[in-house]
């Protein structure tokens, strides 16, 4: 498969879900109140974090393609912890399959963004019913917003 550069993707667990139903990227508050001030997406569709419950598929267009902020991949050692990395931040190259772009904090989620939820995960049916006004959601084995 080769490299879809018109789209952007997520993997993420069930509670995540309720930060996309405002219609905009936010990051989550970290443990000291503060926030990353960006969501990490990948343009490596074939990147899979297994444990994850659930794919978000992002049409890079319109406003988001202004927000984009490369990963900057460095053979140095990087001693940020996960909670304290910012949007400039950047990542050490053993990571680099990741091919991470940040978006900030604000920008809208586009038209057309997908979600695909695979078995067993759980989705609470008021978040679904909340993204589905906005957004696509594939459900797999035809599981329907089970909670």
């Amino acid at each position: 498969m080769a490299l879809d550069l018109n789209h952007a993707y997520r993997w993420i667990d069930p509670p995540e879900l309720e930060s996309y139903t405002g219609g905009t990227f936010e990051s989550r508050i970290e443990e000291d109140g503060t926030r990353r001030g960006f969501k990490a997406l990948t343009i490596n569709p074939r990147l899979r974090f297994e444990g994850r419950k659930i794919r978000v598929r992002v049409p890079v267009n319109g406003s988001i393609r202004n927000s984009i902020r490369c990963v900057r991949y460095t053979v140095l050692p990087r001693r940020i912890q996960e909670g304290n990395e910012r949007i400039g931040d950047p990542k050490e190259a053993k990571y680099i399959v990741e091919s991470e772009i940040r978006v900030a904090d604000g920008t809208p989620i586009p038209e057309g963004t997908k979600f695909i939820v695979m078995p067993g995960a759980g989705v609470d049916q008021e978040i679904a019913k909340a993204l589905g006004k906005r957004y696509v959601i594939t459900w797999s084995n035809d599981q329907q917003g089970a909670s």
